[in-house]
């Protein structure tokens, strides 16, 4: 089956929206039918084929254009592994990209021709992160910014989306007073039930009912705008925000107290990477 594998990665411009699919048209596999997948992260696009007359090819017209590399077998399998272990990633290591694959995967129909290989995918970097990754810290967007915000007391989070879900733990092991809000109320349900008693959550609307933060981490996509509104009516003046919005698509905060955006967490991790690979390998 792997022998059939073909990929195609394309990495995102900055400021690049979901739905752009640049340069590229996936052809039919056997009898027309369209037997690919797209995977896509904040990151990358990865269109995915099982298919042996291997149709994942550019088209003619935007073949010269095209923004993607293309992998076929073993070499294509590589790619997912490396990919999914975040030794890809901007923070390296990180788990993100391996916490929505595995709801891609879950997706997958059952007869699926790629369901076995992500199956395997799966169990492999599961094994590559016990034996070689496991003792690699600042894995994720969650605990570099709880890193950030160690010493703040009252924490909003504004977002309920599968990224602010994967920094509340983070924050709840802080032992933080921890506020989210929400830009629409029926999101709530998004929130892990089972850590519902260590924060409170409110409309993005609310102007009071909470204490005023200390720290701020902005993981939706919320327009700057919005946000300097926010804290303008609520008063609030946090002594750090954490923004992890990709500032390619929007404008940069405006703030009196210290601003951590992606690209300083980005540098941060790049400054200490050469010591981090040198473990992996």
């Amino acid at each position: 089956m792997i022998q059939n594998l073909s990929i195609c990665h394309i990495q995102k411009t900055s400021g690049e929206t979901s739905g752009e699919v640049a340069y590229f048209s996936p052809g039919s596999g056997e009898g027309g039918q369209q037997d690919w997948q797209l995977f896509e992260t904040c990151q990358r696009r990865i269109f995915i084929s099982v298919d042996p007359l291997n149709s994942l090819i550019p088209d003619d017209s935007s073949r010269k254009n095209f923004g993607g590399k293309i992998f076929h077998g073993q070499e294509a399998y590589a790619k997912l592994l490396s990919i999914l272990c975040g030794l890809e990633s901007k923070i390296l290591a990180e788990t993100e990209v391996f916490g929505q694959f595995k709801i891609f995967a879950s997706a997958l129909v059952a007869n699926t021709r790629f369901k076995r290989i992500a199956q395997d995918l799966i169990l492999d970097v599961r094994e590559l992160r016990k034996t070689c990754l496991g003792g690699i810290g600042l894995r994720s967007y969650g605990s570099l910014s709880a890193n950030y915000l160690a010493g703040q007391k009252s924490i909003s989070l504004i977002g309920a989306g599968q990224l602010a879900q994967k920094i509340l733990p983070y924050l709840i092991e802080g032992d933080h007073e921890i506020n989210i809000h929400l830009r629409s109320p029926s999101k709530a349900d998004l929130l892990p039930k089972r850590l519902g008693e260590n924060f409170k959550s409110f409309s993005l609307d609310d102007r009071t009912g909470f204490n005023l933060p200390d720290g701020l981490i902005i993981a939706a996509p919320v327009p700057s705008s919005k946000i300097q509104h926010w804290l303008q009516v609520t008063g609030s003046y946090p002594s750090i925000i954490v923004d992890l919005r990709d500032q390619g698509a929007d404008t940069r905060l405006d703030i009196c107290g210290q601003l951590i955006t992606l690209d300083d967490l980005f540098d941060r991790i790049e400054k200490t990477s050469d010591l981090l690979l040198a473990k992996v390998e």
